[in-house]
């Protein structure tokens, strides 16, 4: 004869079944985090991918077929005259190149009547301002240098305000049809301005990139990468338009600018970007060359690729909600 179970235990409850049921809770758990950090794994290593390897590989692939079966450009459109041009240089701290940035520019072929040069200081503490004002001295010493330094003006910042504050105060009040940024750091040939403009004279072209080449590398890998860029840009621009120029120099049509938003890391990607995504064309010219100066150190790369890792992300973002 069965004894009936006592009240204590038939009424309480059953401990073995609810350790069982946090068990599996606790490995269900397990298991998912798992599963969650292998997926974001596999999406960041599908991107790293993407960006070194797949995307300039079919790019590559794309514009070799677009080179073979496309009929050869169209010759550059001839120039009525030339256009207004206004050549822009943020300088923050670049006493070792301000001086030799300014000589080239004034070497330029460029008419002079077409031709306006601004140098704007930024906040600088190492000397640039003096360097800048030796270079002005010395040549209205000489007779014969004097009249090309009428095209040159100097706007000084007593503090440090960033080079996107810098753009978004200085091209707003612009008159002339086409700017240039150009880097304190980089050299241009002297008719490398007046080649670049002609292909303004089609309408459809908002930007326009010369290529970048390093003078001095700081490293191998520096330059490897250097190369890699101008690769991508040139095969982007095959196909239609380089995402981004170099921003060590390009021209944009005044008329298409759109303000920066102040918290814009990679200019040099979003201001073009944006004048080719509201209809533009952007053009990338192998042949015109912006030459680096400066030898980069390995601290400096190393802010550099940080910074530019902080503006892709960023970018990405703003893309990703960008009506």
């Amino acid at each position: 004869m069965l004894k009936p179970r006592p009240a204590s235990l038939a009424e309480g409850p059953d401990v073995t079944n609810h350790c069982g049921a946090r068990r599996r809770l606790t490995l269900s758990g397990q298991f998912n985090m798992t599963s969650l950090l292998y997926g974001i794994l596999l999406i960041c290593l599908f991107l790293f991918l993407y960006h070194h390897v797949i995307y300039p590989t079919l790019l590559a692939a794309l514009a070799a077929l677009m080179r073979r079966f496309s009929p050869s450009p169209a010759p550059e459109q001839p120039l009525a005259g030339f256009p207004s041009l206004t050549v822009l240089v943020p300088a923050h701290n670049e006493a070792p190149v301000i001086a030799r940035k300014i000589e080239n520019l004034l070497a330029t072929s460029y008419p002079r009547d077409r031709l306006k040069i601004v140098i704007v200081l930024d906040g600088c503490t190492d000397g640039t301002r003096q360097a800048v004002w030796r270079v002005l001295q010395d040549a209205l010493a000489a007779p014969a240098r004097a009249p090309s330094t009428r095209c040159l003006t100097v706007v000084e910042y007593p503090t440090n305000i960033g080079k996107v504050a810098v753009l978004n105060r200085q091209i707003e009040p612009i008159s002339s049809e086409i700017v240039a940024l150009s880097d304190a750091s980089s050299l241009l040939a002297p008719d490398a301005l007046a080649r670049a403009v002609r292909y303004f004279a089609d309408p459809a072209v908002g930007v326009v990139a010369p290529t970048y080449r390093l003078a001095n590398p700081g490293s191998d890998g520096e330059k490897t990468y250097t190369s890699h860029l101008t690769r991508v840009r040139n095969d982007e621009a095959t196909l239609d338009s380089p995402l981004g120029c170099h921003g060590a120099c390009y021209l944009f049509r005044r008329a298409k600018w759109m303000r920066l938003p102040d918290d814009t890391i990679n200019d040099d990607f979003m201001l073009p970007l944006r004048i080719i995504a509201g209809g533009s064309r952007g053009i990338y010219d192998s042949s015109i060359i912006s030459e680096e100066m400066e030898k980069t150190s390995r601290p400096q790369e190393f802010r550099r690729r940080t910074r530019l890792g902080a503006g892709n992300m960023q970018q990405s973002l703003e893309l990703l909600v960008w009506e």
